[in-house]
């Protein structure tokens, strides 16, 4: 789907571990629904529409935004609650909501042919 200049497709990849994987995110539900929502509010990163929700396997679930404006109040805040320099927080958050590992992609559709995607791992 092509946006043309000016929009980025956002993925987020969120790994889950221990009891809370069990109880909520060995298969998809409204609590698991209720749940992830809740976790991306206390780690500060905005909600995705539902439908781009896709429960991927044990523990992992994909968030994906299609077209995010390059510059603006979303890509802020998903920049803001992943940076570097919120890095000791939002690890402390992470851990203590069960998260082990949470994985930002970035498509830019005008760096296709030179840098499709820009991965950010944020090693917990």
């Amino acid at each position: 789907m092509s946006h043309g200049l000016g929009y980025h497709e956002i993925t987020l990849l969120v790994r889950y571990d221990g009891v809370k994987a069990t109880q909520y995110f060995s298969k998809w539900t409204q609590e698991s629904d209720r749940v992830f929502r809740e976790d991306l509010t206390a780690l500060r990163l905005p909600h995705p529409k539902r439908e781009n929700t896709t429960f991927l396997s044990y523990g992992y679930i994909q968030s994906i935004w299609p077209s995010v404006p390059k510059s603006g109040p979303f890509l802020n805040q998903i920049q803001r609650g992943i940076s570097p320099n919120e890095n000791r927080e939002f690890k402390k958050v992470c851990a203590e909501l069960y998260i082990t590992s949470c994985t930002v992609k970035v498509r830019c559709e005008e760096s296709i042919l030179l840098l499709p995607r820009h991965t950010m791992n944020i090693p917990l």
